[in-house]
C-alpha cells in the first residue's frame, strides 16, 4: 500500500474545503483558516487489506468558520467509498473533538479518521 497515495489523496479531499492544507506541520507564514493532516498510523490486516488511522487538525480565526469547514470534512469523509486506480479507500469519521489552544483567538478542532484501505 502506498502511503504517498493515501496522502495525495486525503490532500486533494481537503483542499475543496480550504486552499492551506499541510501534511504533518504547516508553513511559519502560514495565515489562517489552514488545515493539517497526518497518518498516524498504518495498520497491516492481511492481504489485501489495511487499516489507517489519519487525523485532522482545523485551524481558524472563527468558531463558525471552523464549525463549517468541520462539517464539510466530515461529508466529504464519513462513510465514504473513494476509489482510485490502483487505491481502494473506505473512510470513516470516528471522533470530532475542539482542541483548546494558548492564544485564545485561535479556533482549532481536531477529526479523527478511520480508513479501511484495499490495493488493486
Amino acid at each position: 500500500m502506498s502511503g504517498n497515495e493515501l496522502r495525495k489523496l486525503i490532500k486533494s479531499r481537503l483542499l475543496s474545503v480550504c486552499d492551506k492544507v499541510y501534511y504533518r506541520i504547516a508553513e511559519d507564514k502560514n495565515l489562517y483558516p489552514h488545515i493539517t493532516f497526518e497518518i498516524r498510523q498504518i495498520r497491516k490486516i492481511d492481504e489485501p487489506k489495511d487499516e489507517a488511522t489519519i487525523d485532522i487538525e482545523i485551524w481558524t480565526k472563527s468558531e463558525s468558520t471552523a464549525n463549517d469547514m468541520m462539517d464539510t470534512v466530515e461529508s466529504i469523509f464519513n462513510c465514504r467509498n473513494d476509489p482510485q486506480e490502483d487505491l481502494l479507500p473506505t473512510f470513516f469519521v470516528e471522533k470530532i473533538t475542539p482542541v483548546n489552544d494558548e492564544d485564545k483567538s485561535i479556533v482549532h478542532k481536531h477529526v479523527e479518521l478511520s480508513a479501511q484501505l484495499y490495493e488493486r
